[in-house]
C-alpha cells in the first residue's frame, strides 16, 4: 500500500508540446486556405438553394418527425390561407397533404 502512496505523490509531469516547424506551418495555412474557400463555395450553394425553395411557387413544407411544421414556403402559406409563415410554424401537418403508405 505505501508503494502505491509513493507512485501517486510523484508530481505531476507536462507532456512538452514540441512546437511546429515553418514548413508545417505553412502546411496548416494551406489547409486552413482550402478548407476557408469550400466553406464559402458550400455558404453560396446555401444562398442559392434558399432563394429556389423560398421563391418556388410549388408548395414546399419541412416537418419534425411529429410532423409539425418547421419550415414553410410563400407558397405553402398562400395555399392554406394563413397570413404568414409565423401562423403555420409550430402547427401539425394538416391531414389533407400527409403522405400515406402504399
Amino acid at each position: 500500500m505505501s508503494e502505491f502512496l509513493t507512485i501517486a505523490a510523484k508530481p505531476f509531469r507536462k507532456a512538452m508540446v514540441k512546437k511546429p516547424s515553418y514548413e508545417e506551418l505553412e502546411q496548416r495555412i494551406k489547409e486552413l486556405e482550402k478548407y476557408a474557400l469550400a466553406q464559402r463555395q458550400v455558404e453560396r450553394d446555401l444562398r442559392v438553394f434558399k432563394i429556389a425553395v423560398e421563391s418556388s411557387i410549388n408548395v414546399i413544407g419541412i416537418t419534425d418527425l411529429e410532423e409539425k411544421l418547421t419550415y414553410v414556403n410563400d407558397s405553402c402559406v398562400k395555399m392554406w390561407g394563413y397570413n404568414g409563415k409565423d401562423e403555420t410554424l409550430g402547427r401539425l401537418l394538416p391531414e389533407s397533404t400527409r403522405f400515406t403508405e402504399i
